[in-house]
């Protein structure tokens, strides 16, 4: 997930901005058709979105933990690190690869599993990658196969098979067409190709895909799996987006301060929105896991901390006692990234900040929000 997401429909605004990784536990649900056989399953784990490689600290792991996480999605930004480093993208790679295994070792000694996201496309100089053009670029295709072969042959190692959680290959794909729906057919059918280089070098490593767009459970409306069983099938959860998004990536200040004061539960856009609602949305998701015996993986939920207090709490505890009640795998969108995803930051309509408006400072006190996370990630000391 990106820092601050890009809505390209109002109707999907559903995204932010957002213990074991080869070696696998069994999971008793879902349950195979009869006369299958019960498929492996990756370890059920609680915790956090991170930020840049480059801005994850040692500190920043130390306080994951001490949460009670034991797994992070960490953001690959190659093009990003390639720029700020006055390269490109394949000239910073084995540095890169380096910064991203020194963090790896950071969260092994923490007892934390990893997801190795790749959160911008691999491309130098990309620009509007939820347009055709971006798609139709054949450098799109070869930067996802070179950047892959690039990581899998880095962590192939066996010592990385109970320290990462999966790849996670393109964060939030989408390609805008004016009068569709959005689906990028393109990624959808690079992905295979992925899945193949990578299989390649590492036949073990779980892959997680998204298929688009940007992430939200009519993702799986319709949707063939991939034909691989080391794929871990992600959703991004923001429903309603006029809630969870309330006051973000608005053109001026006015229209940000004017979409401030959405409550939850309550009628959205003429729609009632409460924990029956938000179980509904999911069924398509259930559905698909249902049919094609596959595991699910929350990369990110979140809600905007300036949400009206108490309903952003209320969100955040219905939507963690659905994804416990499939026994899911998810990462709250964000660990010290930005501020309007914090649950170290105050909470409640009079803490909204514009863009360019000052810093906010951390609470004195823990936020409630907080308390709903801590006390979900309580479940991982659990046996």
């Amino acid at each position: 997930m990106r820092t601050t997401k890009q809505f390209l429909l109002t109707a999907l605004a559903i995204c932010a901005l957002s213990a074991c990784g080869k070696k696998d536990t069994p999971e008793p649900e879902p349950k195979p058709n009869p006369g299958t056989e019960q498929p492996v399953r990756p370890a059920r784990l609680r915790g956090f979105m991170v930020a840049r490689v480059e801005d994850v600290s040692e500190r920043t792991l130390d306080d994951v933990a001490a949460w009670g996480a034991n797994i992070i999605r960490l953001q690959i930004c190659p093009v990003a690190y390639a720029t700020k480093n006055n390269r490109n993208i394949w000239e910073a790679l084995p540095v890169y690869l380096i910064r991203i295994d020194e963090r790896l070792k950071w969260a092994k000694a923490r007892g934390l599993k990893v997801v190795l996201d790749l959160h911008e496309p691999p491309v130098n100089g990309y620009t509007d990658p939820g347009f055709p053009a971006f798609w139709d670029n054949p450098q799109t295709r070869d930067g996802f196969l070179r950047f892959w072969t690039a990581v899998a042959n880095k962590f192939k190692d066996p010592a990385y098979n109970d320290l990462i959680y999966g790849y996670d290959i393109y964060n939030e794909p989408a390609e805008w067409v004016q009068g569709t729906d959005h689906v990028p057919h393109k990624w959808r059918a690079m992905a295979p190709e992925i899945v193949k280089a990578i299989r390649a070098i590492d036949r073990d490593v779980w892959i997680i895909y998204e298929p688009g767009p940007w992430n939200g459970p009519d993702n799986y409306r319709n949707l063939q799996p991939l034909a691989d069983k080391r794929v871990m099938y992600s959703l991004h959860f923001y429903l309603p987006g006029k809630f969870t998004h309330q006051g973000v990536n608005m053109a001026t200040k006015a229209e940000a301060i004017a979409s401030l004061g959405v409550e939850y539960p309550g009628k959205i856009k003429g729609k009632q929105w409460d924990r029956a609602a938000l179980e509904r949305e999911l069924e398509v998701v259930d559905d698909f896991q249902r049919r094609y015996n596959v595991p699910i993986f929350v990369g990110e939920f979140s809600v905007v901390r300036w949400a009206p207090f108490p309903s952003s709490a209320r969100w955040l505890t219905d939507v963690v006692s659905l994804f416990e009640e499939r026994k899911w795998t998810w990462c709250y969108h964000a660990f010290r990234e930005w501020d309007g995803w914090s649950l170290e930051h105050p909470e409640g309509r009079h803490t909204f900040r514009y863009k360019g408006d000052p810093a906010a400072s951390p609470a004195k006190t823990e936020t409630e929000r907080a308390k709903v996370i801590r006390a979900a990630l309580r479940k991982n000391a659990q046996k």
